[in-house]
């Protein structure tokens, strides 16, 4: 049986999704770009990282609303929507706040930041889970790949676990395998984006057979000898 309040999966190319895919890969070459010291390309580092800031933004945007009113991967489901544009938000609300906190090098300055950057973790994880667990539910992105989004922040919010617990275990051993660990970390952070873009592309660009909606399991039909019985 159909669920009329099931979303309907798009059919043909899927705009929103490549467009959406294009700023994502986007964002996260600049990224890279700024990570290998080329800055200059974009001018200066804080104009560079504001334009990636501002790509990544433009992708959840489009990927929470979708195009011409096609392709929301939330099916534009408010809880979903939030979170995305919460994420869309969150650097320049960041921004904004570092400008307010104390700028000195004393024990409660840097007890200000260490708080913030605490809470500032909390609440991007909580808005990031949010987005991922909307796109897996919503059905829209076809088959297992609307899960692709919790795998990503599984990795990302793994490898940056695993460099803290590396942190405090080789403390003693210098710096260097701190960095080794840090860098590949950070790579991280630019290859993901850059495959979900990929991936977002190329199932914007599959074909799907038109009018394909969720479809929710029939309930039970009554079984014989159950129920009244006609005279």
């Amino acid at each position: 049986m159909r669920d009329a309040a099931s979303p309907t999966l798009p059919d043909g190319p899927v705009t929103a999704w490549v467009w959406g895919g294009g700023l994502l890969i986007a964002s996260a070459l600049l990224q890279l770009v700024m990570m290998t010291g080329m800055d200059a390309i974009a001018g200066s580092r804080q104009v560079g990282y504001w334009l990636g800031v501002a790509l990544l933004a433009a992708a959840l945007v489009v990927f929470a609303l979708g195009l011409h009113g096609r392709g929301s991967v939330v099916a534009r489901r408010t809880p979903g929507m939030i979170a995305l544009f919460a994420l869309a938000g969150w650097p320049f609300l960041n921004g904004v706040v570092t400008l307010f906190l104390p700028s000195g090098q004393t024990a409660a300055d840097l007890e200000a930041y260490g708080i913030w950057a605490t809470v500032a973790a909390v609440l991007w994880l909580g808005a990031a889970l949010t987005s991922v667990m909307a796109i897996g539910r919503a059905g829209v992105v076809p088959g297992r790949w609307r899960w692709a989004p919790a795998w990503a922040l599984a990795v990302i919010a793994g490898s940056y676990a695993l460099v803290q617990v590396v942190g405090v275990a080789v403390a003693s051993m210098g710096p260097e395998p701190v960095l080794v660990f840090f860098q590949l970390q950070s790579m991280l952070t630019v290859l993901v984006p850059v495959l979900l873009g990929i991936l977002a592309i190329v199932l914007g660009l599959t074909p799907r057979p038109a009018g394909a909606v969720q479809v929710y399991p029939s309930a039970p039909e009554p079984t014989a000898g159950t129920g009244d019985t006609a005279a």
